[in-house]
């Protein structure tokens, strides 16, 4: 992981500095620029969790109420909804562990024949521990 800053609003400032503040995207695009370190999934926990501190400095994220499952894993939402398109950005936290599981996009109203909440696309991560490179 390249050196970058540790405490949430240094980490906000780093990955959101090339967006543009007047975009009607602007929240969507924070939380996906913020998520961009997590997939790897060797992020350690204190950056982890000043990266999701860090996600709670957009104005406009939400945690959804209830759960989401991710291959059998209780999840927290951390969402913003898309102020141009009707869908809604979703990072997925797994309760237990803090880890990243997944994104996914979902309709927040009925488009192109899909019904309001309809995942529009996913991503799920797994990360474990091997002996060496299998290939």
């Amino acid at each position: 992981m390249r050196r970058c800053p540790v405490t949430p609003q240094a980490l906000f400032d780093y990955y959101v500095a090339d967006l543009d503040a007047s975009s009607p995207q602007y929240d969507a695009e924070c939380l996906r620029a913020l998520q961009t370190q997590l997939r790897d999934g060797a992020t350690p926990a204190d950056v982890r969790a000043s990266l999701y501190e860090a996600m709670l400095l957009i104005p406009s994220l939400t945690l959804v109420d209830a759960p989401v499952e991710v291959n059998g894993v209780a999840a927290t939402a951390l969402s913003v909804d898309d102020t141009v398109f009707p869908i809604r950005e979703q990072v997925l936290i797994d309760q237990t562990t803090g880890a990243l599981v997944g994104m996914q996009t979902v309709y927040t109203m009925a488009s192109n024949g899909l019904p309001a909440g309809h995942v529009k696309d996913s991503a799920f991560y797994t990360a474990e521990v091997v002996d060496g490179v299998p290939f």
